[in-house]
C-alpha cells in the first residue's frame, strides 16, 4: 500500500469487462473490478478524500491497438 505522504505511480488497465489497478509497477493488481457497465463513452476523473490534500501529474490515457 502506498504511503499517503509520498508520490506513487498508478496504472489503470481497462479490458472489458474488467479494470485492474497496479501501484508502483507491481506485477499483481492492488484492485480488480470484475464487472464494468456497458458504457462506451464517458469521462476520466481523479479524486482525493474530503479534507485531504493531493496532487496529480503526468496523467496519460492511451488506447491499445
Amino acid at each position: 500500500e502506498p504511503n499517503g505522504d509520498d508520490w506513487f505511480h498508478v496504472r489503470v488497465v481497462v479490458e472489458k469487462p474488467k479494470v485492474s489497478v497496479y501501484v508502483n509497477g507491481r506485477a499483481e493488481p492492488a484492485l480488480v473490478v470484475d464487472e464494468l457497465s456497458e458504457r462506451t463513452h464517458g469521462a476520466v476523473g481523479v479524486w482525493v478524500g474530503e479534507g485531504s490534500g493531493g496532487a496529480f501529474t503526468n496523467l496519460r490515457v492511451t488506447r491499445r491497438p
